[in-house]
């Protein structure tokens, strides 16, 4: 997949610059997530964390290069901001870790507890907004 592809590139190049990388499988609420299905049947995503200065941060390298335009069938390039270092607690209302100490929250969120939460677009947190 797209995400894969991106998500090993990412942990291959924090390897070879020194810095601690991991990938991350899990789901998001990507354009094909349905919030009447259980998430076991939900499509797979995959991202990255990284530690810095000792701590991990989670970053979202698809989503950060990005979109689909799904009426035209194809990738439109446009930088986000939004998924580079997003805090916990913001990156969990779009991405389900497999390992849920991959959400960094001092209380992971439950399966359901994700598939109800809000999912705001990056459109309506986007600093062009006026």
């Amino acid at each position: 997949s797209v995400c894969a592809g991106y998500a090993n590139l990412f942990k291959s190049l924090c390897e070879a610059a020194g810095l601690k990388a991991v990938y991350i499988s899990g789901y998001s609420k990507g354009h094909q997530f349905n919030k009447n299905l259980p998430l076991d049947q939900q499509m797979r995503h995959a991202w990255n964390a990284f530690k810095a200065n000792g701590h991990w941060y989670l970053l979202e390298i698809t989503w950060a290069a990005g979109f689909m335009d799904m009426e035209r069938q194809l990738f439109v390039r446009q930088h986000s901001d939004f998924y580079w270092l997003t805090p916990p607690g913001e990156y969990i209302d779009g991405h389900y870790p497999e390992n849920k100490s991959w959400q960094l929250l001092a209380h992971p969120l439950t399966d359901d507890e994700f598939v109800n939460r809000a999912f705001p677009t990056t459109n309506l947190i986007s600093p062009e907004i006026t």
